[in-house]
């Protein structure tokens, strides 16, 4: 795994290296085109790019990831380099678990990053750039997810980034209630937020989307919705007291100078969601206008996390278990690897030894060389059967030995 998180690299530098919608295909295209993995997934979160790969060497596939990096992103590479997070076999395969688990989230155990993880797999099928070994990765990972969320306490009480935020809202203005509200996008998170603002008697909320057609079926479910044209979205700024954005547009949605056209000089508290960021940062240098993007949720993340420490130890034990299933998994998967090595192997060294020999020999008939070939092939299957046969009851000696092997000794 090559990428960066939240934990290592600042919101400045995760929006700079974010997969979104208008670059995905992209980057897929040019890693393919590269050739330098054997296989790939990209993960893009509000809080990590991360690129999950097989390589035949780590050393330069970490080189390579990290060249990508800066010309894909047009950024340079000194810039990047304090901020890389690198994982490698086991710790790599931890990681991915509890990725998708939630443990690895700002917020512990929110259930977005799930549908994350297997979009971010379902893409790579797409693209046909994932096989063998990160296909079950990622299969074992999500369905892990999914045992821990039906064996632990993980999904009571469920926060979310959304919820978060309204919490740090709320602890700044006091009380939610009678005041107005501008969203912007109809994601998931802005689905929440419109929750968490209702069950705080919110007065009135303006919902904004490109597609406004989005955003009036949203409406319908609540009272307290107008939507306005995603145009006339600065319209509205004079008129509330929160503005919430989560979008997956690539440049700002609210920018500076606009802004600054319909503001009005009221406490206004802005809460910034998405990533790339959706707000100008520079707003916040406005005076009375208060921005709070993801980073900011951190402190009050950290105190949820704490809360739960016993669901999250249950839920580690489920996940390690599962880890160490997969890697020996993996470890299987090469000895029959070096199974099928031995066995091509001592056929294209028969192969050049008879070669070698038919030059040599004068005056031997087509029958006699018959003979000859088969000797040295039964000599090669008697050579090599002793390793074979140790290598594959090793594996069947192996307590976690599955069907799949087996199927693949029998094969080979």
């Amino acid at each position: 795994m090559f990428g960066f998180d939240y934990k290592k690299s600042p919101i400045e530098i995760r929006e700079k290296v974010a997969f979104t919608n208008d670059n995905l295909e992209t980057a897929y295209k040019k890693l393919l085109f590269d050739a330098k993995l054997k296989e790939f997934s990209v993960l893009s979160t509000c809080n990590r790019s991360e690129i999950y790969a097989i390589v035949d060497d780590a050393k330069s596939g970490e080189e390579y990831l990290k060249d990508f990096y800066s010309e894909f992103f047009n950024i340079e590479k000194e810039k990047l380099a304090d901020y890389i997070s690198v994982r490698r076999g086991k710790s790599c395969v931890q990681h991915i678990f509890e990725v998708t688990c939630g443990f690895q989230s700002l917020v512990f155990g929110e259930d977005q990053i799930l549908g994350q993880v297997k979009d971010c797999y379902l893409k790579s099928l797409e693209y046909d750039s994932s096989g063998k070994i990160l296909n079950r990765l990622f299969v074992e990972s999500i369905s892990t997810a999914k045992k821990v969320k039906t064996q632990t306490d993980i999904c009571k009480n469920l926060v979310s980034i959304s919820s978060i935020g309204i919490k740090l809202l709320e602890k700044n203005l006091g009380c939610i209630a009678d005041k107005t509200a501008l969203l912007i996008g109809v994601g998931k998170m802005t689905r929440i937020a419109i929750q968490n603002l209702i069950s705080r008697q919110i007065r009135q909320i303006y919902l904004a989307n490109r597609t406004r057609k989005r955003a009036e079926t949203l409406a319908q479910e609540y009272n307290e919705i107008i939507c306005v044209d995603f145009k006339d979205r600065y319209k509205f700024i004079e008129n509330v007291d929160i503005v919430i954005s989560s979008t997956g547009a690539s440049n700002y949605v609210l920018q500076l100078n606009k802004f600054k056209e319909s503001y009005r000089n009221t406490p206004l508290y802005v809460l910034d969601i998405a990533m790339p960021r959706d707000v100008d940062p520079q707003i916040d240098t406005i005076p009375g206008v208060k921005i709070y993007k993801i980073d900011d949720l951190e402190k009050i993340a950290e105190e949820n996390t704490q809360k739960r420490q016993s669901t999250k130890k249950k839920g580690l034990k489920i996940l390690n278990h599962d880890v160490r299933k997969f890697t020996n998994w993996v470890n299987e998967l090469k000895l029959i690897n070096i199974i099928m090595s031995i066995q091509e192997n001592s056929k294209i060294v028969m192969g050049e030894e008879l070669d070698t020999l038919k030059e040599k020999l004068d005056g031997i008939d087509e029958k006699q060389m018959e003979i000859i070939e088969k000797a040295f092939y039964n000599y090669a299957k008697i050579f090599t059967h002793k390793p074979i046969a140790e290598l594959k009851e090793f594996i069947k000696d192996n307590p976690r030995y599955d069907d799949s092997i087996n199927k693949e000794l029998k094969d080979s």
